[in-house]
């Protein structure tokens, strides 16, 4: 009798040590039930609950739609709504959070099968989900808004509206840009506005985007911005060199004035100088020649003798003035005629 328990129990211990091992990692991970977040004629978004025990992080699951032989081995037909299925976890704390679906095609409010093939360390298990009217949850479409702060930049709304999704915080970006594209200057992701309202994009804008995508939307905006910076500081120096010009332009013109008003100073010198030697001239009378009363009559020998004398005293004066005249044009010639040429 004792020999015959132990002999059971030789037997039963390995086979309960297998069940457990078989047993322990499908215990290792709890799903919840798929609840439905959009309506007929929308695009498929769905949520399941997941924990994963130990605490452990859930980027070591690997979730897919199980392949069209698995569905067959389960006699099951894969529906065309799974076309395009995109699957991501989002973390809610160690250990726990959610399965995303989100398809490209529109639910139709049909019903279908969801075989979904779940991998982690210690196992792996395959899981039905029904997607049906009933099984929809409530959906909120009401879009949520965020007030863009005073120097407020898009990085630092992206990173606060990431930490609520398993997005980073570039896709944020990205999809935040693409849903409110009047709310930036120049039609560069760079250049957000201050104090405008920006609708913050659903799971299902954040999903489409794929990393290619965003890296390259950011690439192509940072090099438009910095086209652009250079640009404006190019007209920027530019305008400082014309700047600089109009001033050295007004300065010469300023001098040219000024030397300008010295000529026509000195011009009206040299007239009034070249009048009053003209009266000098005129006024000159022979030495010899005497003051005669307008009441005295002369005879006219001395008259006529007087009148040659007078005309050759005349014609002396007016030599005089010419040659004055000469002179004080080629002295004003010699004096300011290089200045002015070298002020043109």
């Amino acid at each position: 009798m004792v020999w015959r328990s132990r002999r059971y129990s030789s037997i039963a211990v390995p086979f309960i040590l297998l069940l457990l091992s078989l047993a322990s990692p499908v215990e290792a991970l709890t799903l919840g039930d798929l609840v439905l977040r959009s309506a007929p004629g929308e695009p498929l978004q769905a949520n399941i609950a997941v924990r994963l025990e130990p605490e452990e992080s859930l980027g070591v699951l690997r979730v897919d739609v199980a392949s069209p032989e698995r569905y067959a081995l389960q006699q099951l037909e894969r529906p065309g709504l799974l076309q395009g299925l995109q699957i991501a976890l989002l973390a809610k704390g160690e250990g726990h959070g959610q399965i995303q679906l989100f398809g490209e095609q529109p639910w139709r409010g049909e019903e279908a099968i969801v075989l979904l093939h779940i991998r982690w360390p210690q196992g792996e298990m395959e899981r039905r989900f029904r997607i049906a009217s009933q099984s929809s949850g409530e959906t909120d479409s009401t879009p949520l808004y965020v007030e863009v702060a005073e120097n407020e930049s898009l990085d630092s709304i992206a990173v606060r509206l990431s930490k609520e999704s398993n997005r980073s915080y570039m896709h944020m970006m990205v999809a935040l840009y693409r849903a409110n594209p009047s709310a930036f200057y120049r039609d560069n992701i760079n250049n957000l506005k201050s104090g405008v309202r920006l609708r913050v994009p659903s799971e299902e804008e954040l999903y489409q985007l794929s990393d290619a995508e965003v890296f390259s939307t950011v690439r192509e905006h940072e090099a438009r911005r910095t086209a652009t910076r250079r640009a404006v500081q190019r007209e920027q120096s530019e305008q400082r060199v014309l700047e600089q010009q109009l001033r050295q332009l007004a300065q010469e013109n300023s001098e040219i004035e000024q030397r300008n008003r010295q000529l026509k100073e000195r011009l009206a010198r040299l007239e009034q100088q070249m009048s009053s030697m003209s009266r000098k001239v005129l006024d000159y009378q022979a030495p010899d020649q005497p003051k005669s009363a307008p009441t005295q009559s002369v005879p006219p020998s001395i008259v006529e003798g007087a009148k040659a004398r007078g005309g050759e005293g005349l014609s002396v004066g007016w030599l005089l003035l010419l040659m004055a005249v000469v002179v004080a044009v080629v002295a004003a010639i010699w004096r300011f005629a290089p200045r002015q040429g070298a002020g043109e």
